[in-house]
Protein backbone atom coordinates (compact mmCIF):
# COMPACT_ATOMS: atom_id res chain seq x y z
CA UNK A 1 0.00 0.00 0.00
CA UNK A 2 2.68 2.50 0.79
CA UNK A 3 4.51 2.22 -2.53
CA UNK A 4 1.10 2.32 -4.29
CA UNK A 5 0.95 5.84 -2.61
CA UNK A 6 4.60 6.97 -3.19
CA UNK A 7 3.67 5.67 -6.93
CA UNK A 8 0.24 7.59 -6.76
CA UNK A 9 1.70 10.71 -5.05
CA UNK A 10 4.41 10.70 -7.86
CA UNK A 11 2.44 10.42 -10.85
CA UNK A 12 -0.28 13.37 -9.35
CA UNK A 13 3.27 15.31 -9.39
CA UNK A 14 4.94 15.15 -12.58
CA UNK A 15 5.39 17.84 -15.73
CA UNK A 16 5.40 16.29 -19.18
CA UNK A 17 6.31 17.59 -22.07
CA UNK A 18 5.63 16.26 -25.67
CA UNK A 19 6.69 16.87 -29.37
CA UNK A 20 5.09 15.37 -32.73
CA UNK A 21 8.14 15.49 -35.42
CA UNK A 22 9.79 16.78 -37.10
CA UNK A 23 11.61 18.27 -34.22
CA UNK A 24 13.90 17.52 -31.57
CA UNK A 25 12.76 18.43 -27.55
CA UNK A 26 15.01 20.27 -25.45
CA UNK A 27 13.73 21.57 -21.40
CA UNK A 28 15.88 23.23 -19.44
CA UNK A 29 16.11 24.20 -15.60
CA UNK A 30 17.15 27.64 -14.44
CA UNK A 31 20.64 26.18 -13.51
CA UNK A 32 21.14 25.22 -17.24
CA UNK A 33 20.30 21.66 -17.17
CA UNK A 34 18.95 19.78 -20.20
CA UNK A 35 16.73 17.16 -20.74
CA UNK A 36 16.23 16.10 -24.00
CA UNK A 37 17.93 15.56 -27.34
CA UNK A 38 20.80 17.57 -27.93
CA UNK A 39 23.10 16.87 -30.73
CA UNK A 40 21.13 13.23 -31.59
CA UNK A 41 22.07 11.87 -28.47
CA UNK A 42 19.82 11.88 -25.08
CA UNK A 43 20.26 13.85 -22.04
CA UNK A 44 19.08 13.65 -18.48
CA UNK A 45 20.30 16.28 -16.63
CA UNK A 46 17.43 17.63 -14.92
CA UNK A 47 16.94 15.99 -11.64
CA UNK A 48 14.21 13.58 -11.54
CA UNK A 49 13.93 13.54 -15.22
CA UNK A 50 13.20 10.97 -17.74
CA UNK A 51 13.28 11.44 -21.73
CA UNK A 52 11.78 8.98 -23.85
CA UNK A 53 12.37 8.99 -27.59
CA UNK A 54 9.82 6.60 -28.55
CA UNK A 55 6.88 8.85 -27.14
CA UNK A 56 8.75 12.33 -28.15
CA UNK A 57 8.04 13.18 -24.68
CA UNK A 58 10.62 14.56 -21.07
CA UNK A 59 9.13 13.73 -17.83
CA UNK A 60 10.45 15.47 -14.68
CA UNK A 61 9.08 13.98 -11.11
CA UNK A 62 8.23 16.47 -8.69
CA UNK A 63 9.05 19.70 -10.29
CA UNK A 64 10.44 22.45 -8.62
CA UNK A 65 11.72 25.05 -10.96
CA UNK A 66 11.28 27.19 -14.00
CA UNK A 67 11.94 25.40 -17.51
CA UNK A 68 12.13 27.03 -21.18
CA UNK A 69 11.08 24.39 -23.84
CA UNK A 70 13.45 24.23 -27.11
CA UNK A 71 11.82 23.02 -30.53
CA UNK A 72 14.64 22.13 -33.00
CA UNK A 73 13.61 21.62 -36.52
CA UNK A 74 14.95 18.41 -37.72
CA UNK A 75 16.42 17.80 -41.19
CA UNK A 76 13.04 16.97 -42.89
CA UNK A 77 11.29 20.41 -42.04
CA UNK A 78 7.80 20.44 -41.74
CA UNK A 79 5.09 21.00 -39.17
CA UNK A 80 4.92 19.75 -35.35
CA UNK A 81 2.98 19.36 -32.54
CA UNK A 82 4.06 20.78 -28.77
CA UNK A 83 2.04 20.82 -25.18
CA UNK A 84 3.01 20.43 -21.77
CA UNK A 85 0.97 19.11 -19.54
CA UNK A 86 0.79 18.53 -15.40
CA UNK A 87 0.00 15.65 -12.96
CA UNK A 88 -3.51 14.71 -12.64
CA UNK A 89 -5.91 12.34 -10.87
CA UNK A 90 -5.31 9.64 -14.05
CA UNK A 91 -2.23 8.23 -16.01
CA UNK A 92 -2.71 11.41 -18.91
CA UNK A 93 -1.51 14.42 -17.78
CA UNK A 94 -3.48 17.75 -17.59
CA UNK A 95 -2.90 19.85 -20.86
CA UNK A 96 -1.84 23.40 -19.64
CA UNK A 97 -0.46 24.67 -22.99
CA UNK A 98 -0.40 23.27 -26.54
CA UNK A 99 0.35 24.43 -29.99
CA UNK A 100 -0.21 22.60 -33.24
CA UNK A 101 0.93 22.05 -36.92
CA UNK A 102 3.45 24.66 -36.09
CA UNK A 103 5.76 25.26 -39.45
CA UNK A 104 9.46 24.68 -38.73
CA UNK A 105 12.60 24.19 -40.78
CA UNK A 106 15.88 22.69 -40.35
CA UNK A 107 17.79 24.49 -37.43
CA UNK A 108 15.17 26.47 -36.50
CA UNK A 109 14.63 27.14 -32.97
CA UNK A 110 11.37 28.04 -31.10
CA UNK A 111 11.73 28.65 -27.33
CA UNK A 112 8.28 28.49 -25.02
CA UNK A 113 8.46 30.45 -21.92
CA UNK A 114 5.13 29.74 -20.03
CA UNK A 115 3.84 31.45 -17.10
CA UNK A 116 1.66 29.19 -15.36
CA UNK A 117 0.55 30.96 -12.55
CA UNK A 118 -0.81 33.35 -15.58
CA UNK A 119 -1.76 31.27 -17.91
CA UNK A 120 -4.21 29.38 -14.81
CA UNK A 121 -5.64 32.84 -14.43
CA UNK A 122 -6.26 33.04 -18.11
CA UNK A 123 -4.08 35.78 -19.34
CA UNK A 124 -3.73 35.36 -22.82
CA UNK A 125 -0.38 36.69 -22.77
CA UNK A 126 1.37 34.03 -20.43
CA UNK A 127 3.12 32.34 -22.80
CA UNK A 128 6.21 34.07 -25.14
CA UNK A 129 7.76 31.88 -28.03
CA UNK A 130 11.06 33.47 -29.46
CA UNK A 131 11.87 32.35 -32.76
CA UNK A 132 14.73 32.00 -34.37
CA UNK A 133 14.75 30.99 -37.76
CA UNK A 134 18.84 30.34 -38.51
CA UNK A 135 19.65 29.18 -35.28
CA UNK A 136 22.23 31.64 -34.24
CA UNK A 137 21.13 32.19 -30.70
CA UNK A 138 19.26 35.54 -31.70
CA UNK A 139 15.54 34.72 -32.13
CA UNK A 140 14.40 37.19 -34.87
CA UNK A 141 10.74 37.41 -33.78
CA UNK A 142 9.12 37.16 -30.41
CA UNK A 143 5.27 36.10 -30.13
CA UNK A 144 2.84 36.03 -27.25
CA UNK A 145 -0.19 33.83 -26.72
CA UNK A 146 -2.70 32.15 -24.40
CA UNK A 147 -3.28 28.34 -23.59
CA UNK A 148 -3.59 27.60 -27.06
CA UNK A 149 -1.56 28.53 -30.30
CA UNK A 150 -3.03 27.12 -33.68
CA UNK A 151 -1.84 28.93 -36.74
CA UNK A 152 -4.16 27.27 -39.11
CA UNK A 153 -7.34 29.39 -39.89
CA UNK A 154 -10.73 28.65 -40.12
CA UNK A 155 -12.18 27.52 -43.51
CA UNK A 156 -16.05 29.08 -44.49
CA UNK A 157 -17.60 26.48 -47.13
CA UNK A 158 -20.53 28.48 -48.85
CA UNK A 159 -23.86 27.16 -50.70
CA UNK A 160 -26.93 28.37 -52.33
CA UNK A 161 -29.87 27.12 -51.13
CA UNK A 162 -32.36 28.82 -53.33
CA UNK A 163 -31.61 29.12 -57.08
CA UNK A 164 -34.19 31.51 -58.50
CA UNK A 165 -34.25 34.63 -57.06
CA UNK A 166 -36.20 38.17 -57.28
CA UNK A 167 -35.78 41.43 -56.61
CA UNK A 168 -36.15 41.63 -53.10
CA UNK A 169 -36.56 38.21 -52.52
CA UNK A 170 -33.94 36.82 -49.33
CA UNK A 171 -30.64 35.39 -50.62
CA UNK A 172 -30.57 31.74 -48.39
CA UNK A 173 -27.04 30.68 -47.35
CA UNK A 174 -25.93 27.96 -45.74
CA UNK A 175 -21.75 27.64 -44.21
CA UNK A 176 -19.99 25.55 -42.12
CA UNK A 177 -16.87 26.84 -40.28
CA UNK A 178 -14.33 24.60 -39.76
CA UNK A 179 -10.95 24.66 -37.93
CA UNK A 180 -8.33 21.86 -37.59
CA UNK A 181 -9.41 21.80 -33.47
CA UNK A 182 -12.58 22.07 -32.75
CA UNK A 183 -16.33 21.18 -34.15
CA UNK A 184 -17.44 22.55 -37.48
CA UNK A 185 -20.25 25.26 -37.29
CA UNK A 186 -23.79 25.24 -39.56
CA UNK A 187 -24.76 28.79 -40.17
CA UNK A 188 -27.58 29.60 -42.34
CA UNK A 189 -27.53 33.71 -43.59
CA UNK A 190 -30.19 35.31 -45.59
CA UNK A 191 -29.55 38.83 -47.40
CA UNK A 192 -31.49 41.24 -49.50
CA UNK A 193 -30.73 41.51 -52.83
CA UNK A 194 -31.28 45.55 -52.25
CA UNK A 195 -28.07 46.13 -49.61
CA UNK A 196 -30.24 45.62 -46.67
CA UNK A 197 -27.60 44.02 -43.93
CA UNK A 198 -27.18 40.34 -43.59
CA UNK A 199 -29.14 38.53 -41.11
CA UNK A 200 -28.42 35.35 -39.27
CA UNK A 201 -31.08 34.03 -37.99
CA UNK A 202 -29.81 30.14 -37.28
CA UNK A 203 -26.53 28.53 -35.99
CA UNK A 204 -26.10 24.34 -35.10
Amino acid sequence: DQLIDKLTYANDHRKEIKVHSPVELRVQDSLGNITGITNTSITNDIPNSYYDPEKESALILFPNDSYTYKVVGDSTGGNYGFEVGNGGSNSESQTIFQSVDIPIQNGEIHTYHIDEEALSDGNNNAVTVDIDTNGDGTPEQTITMGALLDVIPPTIDTTKINDIYNFGDKLNLAQIVSDNFSTPKKMNILADLDNIPLTYPAVN
